[in-house]
């Protein structure tokens, strides 16, 4: 019997949760290099959120895959390849892949993907 994961509405806003500090400031966190696995805003939060949720769709409809700690680097980069197929402007293919290096973050912060397992946005992409 197959394990329900919950949508995937519901799994992207438990990951993106986790890495949610509303309050904390966030020239404190990039003072002591902890800001890139954190969200300070609320208006970050919904916009990494409604990413989140198109590429966990996304990812679902091209490979059948349920639980969004499942996905992997080859994934992301079928994902960011049919972003600029679409002909998306530069920095709307770079939100996405900022929404999914949070995505990344935040599913560490569940457990949902191994701490010492590869990043999903490689560094060569996210740049």
């Amino acid at each position: 019997m197959a394990k329900n994961y919950g949508s995937a509405v519901f799994q992207v806003k438990a990951a993106l949760q986790a890495v949610f500090t509303p309050g904390v400031s966030r020239h404190a966190g990039k003072l002591d290099g902890t800001a890139a696995a954190h969200l300070y805003s609320i208006g970050a939060l919904k916009t990494y959120l409604s990413c989140d949720i198109v590429f966990a769709r996304w990812v679902r409809a091209e490979f059948n895959e349920k639980f969004i700690g499942g996905i992997g680097p080859p994934m992301v980069d079928r994902f960011v390849r049919s972003l600029h197929d679409r002909d998306l402007s530069h920095a709307t293919v770079n939100k996405y892949v900022a929404a999914i290096v949070k995505l990344d973050a935040g599913l560490r912060a569940v457990g949902w993907r191994p701490k010492d397992a590869p990043e999903l946005v490689p560094a060569d992409l996210y740049s």
